[in-house]
C-alpha cells in the first residue's frame, strides 16, 4: 500500500531531479497544464519565474500528496497536470509568467481576477498601466 502512494520511479526522478534547476536540467523541458479542459504547454524555466506560486510549487513537488494539494489531477506519464479553473482567465495568468506584467480585458470582473490570482498564488502582480485604473479600486 505504501508503494502505491509513491510516484512511479520515472515520474519521481523527473519531478525531483530533472526539474530542479540546481541539478543542471534542461529548463526548456515542457509540461502540459490542462486548465478547464484547455491544454497549455509551459517550460520549466517559465514556471520557475514565480517559485512561490502554485505552478512554481508544482515543479518542486516530489510526492503524489504534494501534487494532489497543488492540482486537481495529474498524469505523470504524460507530464500533464489538471486544474478545474476558468481557462480564459488562465491565459492572463500564463501571460503574466511570460511577460512579468498583468494585462486584462475589460470583459473580466476585477474581483473574479483577484480570486484567480489568489488561487494561483500570485501576490500583487505588476499591472500594465492601461489596466491599473480598471482594477485599482477592486483589486488588492
Amino acid at each position: 500500500m505504501k508503494n502505491s502512494l509513491k510516484m512511479n520511479e520515472k515520474a519521481s526522478r523527473f519531478l525531483v531531479e530533472n526539474i530542479k534547476t540546481d541539478l543542471g536540467i534542461n529548463e526548456n523541458q515542457r509540461i502540459t497544464l490542462n486548465v478547464g479542459g484547455l491544454k497549455h504547454e509551459a517550460s520549466i524555466r517559465m514556471l520557475n519565474k514565480i517559485p512561490s506560486s502554485r505552478l512554481g510549487k508544482l515543479i518542486g513537488a516530489s510526492t503524489r500528496e504534494e501534487l494532489s494539494s497543488i492540482c486537481d489531477d495529474h498524469n505523470l506519464d504524460k507530464l500533464e497536470f489538471y486544474f478545474d479553473r476558468d481557462p480564459t482567465l488562465f491565459n492572463y495568468i500564463l501571460n503574466y509568467y511570460r511577460s512579468g506584467h498583468l494585462h486584462i480585458s475589460d470583459a473580466f470582473c476585477p474581483v473574479v481576477l483577484q480570486h484567480e490570482l489568489i488561487y494561483w498564488k500570485i501576490p500583487h502582480p505588476k499591472m500594465d498601466i492601461c489596466c491599473e485604473e480598471k482594477v485599482k479600486n477592486n483589486l488588492f
